[in-house]
């Protein structure tokens, strides 16, 4: 997997300083430019001082990362590759117009990642109750996760139909005015709430009989730091015959760790960006979408 994220990041540098591979039909009217919008980028990597708060920042914030993994490297590289590339001359004597959009994470229907945590949920409590042999065990299993995080550490997750509806409207902007966006990085936000990765999860999972135990972790923090370190111990001894891939690694707890949100309306200033889709709307949307997996899920599709 890091190879291939460090190949796409070298095919996206190349076609940037090739500007002749830059379809012209995408130019934008004013002259002299052309237009792209850059991927999606995040600034997370492992915070030199950890466990650290990055709570209501904007653009303007300097963040002090080191990307390690092949995850945020690439993303910082991809997004140093689209900035550098504004202003750069292309085919046909014009000058090509980028600009960064930051999501801090996603969430909606379809959403992959979603989907694959949600039916392994199920089939985590689905084998517990098949164990006990008993309907009424399997109702009380489904309900019940265990809290692995602190509800602290906040984390900001925005609709996947208000990103990429901010997308089309930075993209609009450019035509219109490349000279107002260009170079520009911008967070994606909605009126989603802060909360943390499990109690979000829970705002999404709750109606799909789920809930969450404690208002504590249950696991110990020093426990689950060092479950990461063997996880991430196990990688490397296996990777020359087998590829694992945990969900719980040094990165990934140092992510659900550390408060990350942000406070900005740049997006709104600059290009008059406001969010398609209210939280409420988001939120019951996916809901259904995620009980419609589950009664997939029951029917044997």
């Amino acid at each position: 997997m890091a190879d291939l994220l460090r190949q796409l990041c070298l095919e996206l540098k190349s076609t940037l300083v090739g500007g002749s591979h830059i379809d012209p039909g995408t130019q934008a009217k004013s002259p002299g430019w052309g237009l792209r919008v850059s991927p999606t980028v995040t600034p997370w990597g492992l915070t030199k001082e950890w466990p650290r708060s990055h709570a209501r920042k904007n653009e303007d914030t300097n963040y002090d990362v080191i990307n390690k993994e092949p995850y945020p490297a690439s993303k910082a590289m991809a997004e140093k590759l689209i900035i550098e590339a504004n202003g750069r001359p292309i085919q046909g004597g014009r000058k090509l117009a980028t600009c960064a959009l930051r999501p801090t994470g996603i969430y909606g229907e379809e959403h992959p990642l979603m989907k694959q945590f949600f039916e392994k949920g199920l089939a985590l409590l689905l084998n517990v109750a098949i164990r006990s042999r008993t309907s009424s065990r399997l109702y009380r299993a489904r309900q019940s996760l265990t809290r692995a995080h602190s509800w602290g550490v906040q984390m900001f997750l925005e609709a996947s139909g208000n990103v990429a509806w901010m997308h089309l409207l930075a993209a609009q902007k450019m035509q219109e005015n490349p000279l107002a966006v260009g170079g520009q990085i911008y967070f994606c936000y909605d009126d989603s709430p802060y909360k943390s990765y499990e109690d979000f999860n829970m705002e999404l999972l709750g109606p799909c009989n789920f809930r969450l135990l404690g208002s504590r972790p249950l696991i110990p923090f020093w426990l689950l730091y060092c479950l990461a370190w063997v996880n991430s111990l196990l990688q490397w001894l296996l990777k020359p015959i087998h590829t694992y891939t945990p969900l719980l690694n040094p990165y990934t707890l140092r992510v659900v760790s550390t408060t990350f949100t942000v406070q900005t309306d740049k997006a709104q200033r600059q290009f008059g960006y406001r969010p398609l889709y209210s939280w409420e709307d988001s939120r019951d949307h996916t809901v259904k979408w995620l009980k419609e997996l589950d009664s997939q899920k029951q029917a044997g599709k």
